[in-house]
């Protein structure tokens, strides 16, 4: 088996291979990798280069290791650009993925004061809240919860949001147009019940992300919480130049 060559270790020998296999198109998605023995003997290196390799490829989300099937090209993760106001169904289905979504909460309810400063309403108003997870090709990726401004789309809880998306309900029920989006992104340990809703070990470092919302006049329309798995999702961010003199009030008292 071969040494370190030009500097290079086993492993890291190993996950250019790989890598280019996958570059050549000789694997789409979901296809299994050869075996460790396979690849072994194709990379001239060690079975523990080769396990060291393929460690490091499912830790970047490249493949999938499954106990007892061997290794698998991971799925594309959907991108989510940050500052674009779009909808979640609405950027997936752009990319061809397929979005869905468990509705585990739909209720009308008093906000607390947190949410009803965010949304710029009267205390005693009613919001509409909306916990789903929300689920890319099947697989579940998320967990969000929204509070919707039920002052600007009342009776929005009639709508069937299993089957049809937020944005949709608003912009062809009540012809709001979200035009712009505030978020904030962090990256802590799930807790318990949202890990149990994704299928994964409590204590996962997961993205949690919020959401301000508004329509085409500048009212707040949702605001949002949600906590994203990493490994199913990307995030991007599109560089603008603000204008300080226009940022909104809804800004300035995150």
């Amino acid at each position: 088996m071969s040494e370190t060559i030009n500097g290079t270790p086993p492993y890291e020998q190993a996950m250019e291979g790989v890598l280019a296999l996958i570059r050549r198109g000789r694997f789409s998605c979901g296809d299994k990798l050869p075996s460790e023995r396979e690849l072994t003997e194709r990379f001239g290196v060690s079975r523990t280069a080769v396990r060291a390799a393929l460690k490091r490829l499912a830790g970047l989300h490249v493949i999938t290791l499954k106990k007892g099937s061997g290794a698998f090209i991971a799925p594309k993760r959907p991108v989510r650009v940050l500052q674009k106001a779009a909808g979640f169904s609405e950027e997936l289905s752009a990319t061809g993925s397929t979005p869905s979504a468990i509705v585990l909460r739909a209720e009308v309810l008093s906000p607390n004061d947190r949410v009803s400063k965010l949304l710029h309403i009267d205390p005693e108003k009613k919001v509409f809240l909306l916990k789903r997870v929300r689920l890319v090709d099947g697989i579940r990726c998320s967990v969000e919860t929204s509070y919707i401004n039920r002052t600007l789309c009342p009776d929005i809880e009639v709508s069937d949001f299993s089957r049809i998306s937020l944005y949709n309900v608003l912009i062809n029920k009540y012809g709001i147009s979200v035009s712009k989006g505030l978020e904030r992104l962090s990256m802590a340990p799930i807790d318990s019940d949202a890990a149990q809703l994704l299928e994964v070990e409590p204590g996962t470092q997961v993205f949690k992300l919020e959401v301000l919302a508004t329509e085409q006049f500048g009212a707040v329309v949702e605001y949002c919480e949600a906590t994203v798995l990493p490994n199913k999702t990307l995030f991007a961010s599109e560089s603008r130049l603000v204008d300080e003199s226009k940022i909104s009030k809804v800004s300035l008292q995150w």
